[in-house]
């Protein structure tokens, strides 16, 4: 896949198609090579078929809209939410950056089984800081948390976590330390003088 961009719009060649770029997730190389892709979504008159993709491990969903179709694919190994007890990579797209960082934070709120002590307004409050920046992904260890930005025109970033209940990744103390820290203090902007 090779990202480029045409009168400001972003577009991706896969396979020799060429698509408008909705949104997409990956490592993007200096050419516009993207590799490692883990999700995305892209719209064209070309239908996008699974051999196009770069192999067997995605899923492939077509949909029908007014202005045209629209193709979603993602790794299969990046979106598997059952494997609590394995070590796993977690992938969370939203509408939003907020939004993905609500999900991913949804997500170890609940395996880490701390529902009773945070609160879904508690979630939706850390994940507007974290979008933010207001706090850091290095709370939850040392490369457990990776924000991707979009190679496609949405804007929105994803949340990519790195669950490994064997290492010092995301642990129950991490998540707990990200809901009762203090967020950095927002910027502080210079008054012009009046004169």
């Amino acid at each position: 896949m090779r990202v480029f961009t045409h009168k400001g719009r972003k577009y991706v060649n896969i396979n020799g198609k060429d698509y408008y770029a909705i949104r997409l997730y990956g490592s993007a190389g200096y050419d516009g090579a993207v590799s490692d892709v883990y999700f995305g979504q892209v719209a064209g008159l070309t239908p996008l078929k699974a051999e196009d993709l770069p192999d067997k491990d995605f899923e492939l969903v077509r949909k029908k809209m007014k202005a045209g179709r629209v193709w979603t694919f993602w790794r299969r190994d990046f979106h598997k939410f059952e494997s609590e007890a394995q070590k796993a990579k977690w992938l969370f797209v939203g509408a939003t950056t907020s939004a993905s960082w609500f999900l991913a934070l949804t997500q170890l709120v609940r395996v880490h089984r701390l529902g009773g002590e945070i609160t879904e307004d508690m979630i939706r409050e850390r994940a507007a800081l974290f979008s933010a920046g207001q706090l850091s992904k290095y709370d939850f260890g040392f490369n457990a948390v990776d924000v991707l930005e979009d190679l496609g025109n949405g804007g929105a970033k994803a949340v990519l976590i790195h669950f490994d209940p064997a290492s010092h990744k995301c642990r129950d103390d991490h998540v707990r330390r990200v809901f009762e820290q203090q967020p950095d203090p927002e910027p502080e902007t210079e008054e012009a003088d009046g004169g």
